[in-house]
């Protein structure tokens, strides 16, 4: 193994170790147009532990597999909010913790790179939510306990309360069709 320097065929510019003509082992990688990454490589891909800047501020520090955020990661948008958790195919997926900028953290299950599933959000305010998520909101079972100990328990859709017991359950229901429905037609119109 050498330590090279090599121009890629995309323009990229790669310095590290070298096996075979390709990057092997440790090197770092400046994108001409998506970032800098310093870390692994295995065969000329970006393999195992790294970290990575994006062009607009983005940090990834974790694991890649064949170039992909895979694994073990976190990562700081370029807000200021932290993820810490699973990553699958460049996707927040699995378990995780997000902390964002303005206080809030969520502790939870994440499906393709939203909020989905079981989980506890911590507002900054002190209130606190424990129940199901979709799409990045309160939807499905829950219990929202103020911060003055008020508890709002019961069946959420779209992050709004729907009601307790059968009504909010039969609500919540309602509305979830009208939005499946909604999708149903938007994707015969635009497949």
């Amino acid at each position: 193994m050498t330590v090279e320097t090599l121009k890629l065929d995309d323009g990229s510019l790669y310095e590290g170790e070298v096996a075979g003509g390709k990057p092997n082992g440790k090197g770092k990688l400046t994108k001409k147009y998506d970032g800098i990454y310093e870390g692994n490589f295995v065969d000329g891909k970006i393999n195992g532990k790294g970290k990575f800047i994006g062009s607009y501020g983005n940090i990834y520090e974790g694991d890649f597999v064949d170039g992909y955020k895979e694994g073990k990661g976190k990562l700081t948008d370029w807000s200021g909010d932290v993820y810490e958790g699973d990553f699958d195919f460049n996707r927040r997926h699995g378990k995780g913790k997000v902390t964002r900028k303005n206080g809030d953290v969520y502790e939870g299950d994440f499906y393709s790179d939203q909020i989905s599933g079981k989980g506890r959000l911590i507002y900054k305010n002190g209130d606190v939510y424990e129940g199901d998520f979709a799409r990045n909101e309160r939807n499905g079972k829950g219990a929202l306990t103020r911060a003055n100990g008020k508890i709002i328990d019961g069946y959420w859709f779209g992050d709004k309360f729907m009601g307790d017991g059968e009504d909010g359950k039969s609500k919540m229901d309602e509305k979830q069709a009208d939005l499946d429905a909604a999708y149903e037609l938007q994707n015969r119109i635009c497949p």
